[in-house]
């Protein structure tokens, strides 16, 4: 059972690290966007 946690919580955690990667790639790329284009994205 604990073991089985762990391994959730492991997936969840990497998971979680990837959105968030994808997430500030994202918003940096929007950033130079807007930059480039000054539009209201």
């Amino acid at each position: 059972m604990l073991r089985l946690f762990s391994t959730v919580s492991i997936l969840l955690s990497r998971s979680l690290m990837s959105d968030f990667r994808l997430a500030s790639t994202f918003s940096s790329l929007r950033l130079k966007v807007v930059s480039k284009y000054p539009i209201s994205l």
